[in-house]
């Protein structure tokens, strides 16, 4: 294909991007006001589906087993192009990692591709990858998604997100969750304490020397750390019988 006539698939894409603007502010929007949480996204799933399959694509959803995440796809051959789609939301903060963007931004580009092949040969799809953040039963699904061999087919997966300055590429973190987990021996705080051994203190202990060790890890390996103790005991009289932390590593 020569390169004008790229140059003009590209233009009639992005002229059809513009022309979806107010759905996909639409989709981001909605998806921003309907916050699910990892694992468990699956109005946003379906919203996302639905218009995918108004627009021509045929969808399988709960791929590898995972019943929140799908594929979409459009086109016939090759070369595949994916883009990824996520939408789990946060916490008590609800998108504060902007994947009501991320996921109307993948839907978005994927339609528009897929209103210009007819005049060309491959395939355009969407990759639903819940759980980004790591906190549900299909934490890290793009990795479970590679293992089940969802991309094994695929000749390029893209994907946008959110930051403070435009770039095209560049490093990201991977994250990785450690659970520790402190036993000890519970006791009366008040009538016999020294009979007791406190799995909180140890809890304590640990995630301020882990927080001080941060200080001297190197700036090159760009290792970020943060930690939460998930639980504290059970009533303030009572010395802990067990305790168990959060710690995830992001490098």
């Amino acid at each position: 294909m020569m390169m004008q006539q790229i140059e003009g698939l590209k233009s009639q894409a992005a002229r059809q991007v513009e022309q979806l603007k107010s759905d996909l502010f639409r989709i981001s929007d909605w998806l921003c006001d309907h916050p699910e949480l990892g694992s468990e996204e699956h109005k946003s799933a379906e919203y996302l589906i639905s218009y995918l399959r108004r627009n021509g694509f045929k969808v399988a959803k709960g791929i590898a087993g995972i019943p929140t995440a799908f594929a979409a796809s459009k086109g016939r051959d090759s070369p595949k192009i994916a883009f990824l789609a996520e939408y789990d939301a946060l916490p008590g903060i609800g998108h504060g990692c902007g994947h009501n963007m991320i996921a109307s931004a993948a839907v978005g580009a994927a339609v528009a591709v897929g209103k210009v092949l007819n005049q060309i040969r491959g395939t355009v799809l969407v990759i639903g990858t819940p759980d980004e953040e790591g906190r549900g039963k299909y934490a890290g699904s793009k990795s479970l998604l590679t293992k089940a061999e969802v991309f094994n087919d695929i000749d390029a997966v893209l994907m946008t997100h959110g930051a403070p300055r435009y770039s095209v590429g560049g490093q990201a973190l991977a994250v990785r969750d450690l659970i520790i987990a402190f036993g000890g021996r519970t006791a009366h705080a008040a009538a016999s304490p020294e009979k007791g051994i406190n799995a909180l203190d140890a809890a304590v202990l640990t995630y301020v020397a882990v927080n001080t060790l941060r200080q001297q890890l190197r700036r090159d390996a760009n290792v970020v750390i943060h930690g939460i103790i998930a639980e504290g005991g059970e009533a303030s009289n009572v010395i802990p019988l067990s305790i168990s932390s959060l710690t995830s590593v992001c490098e």
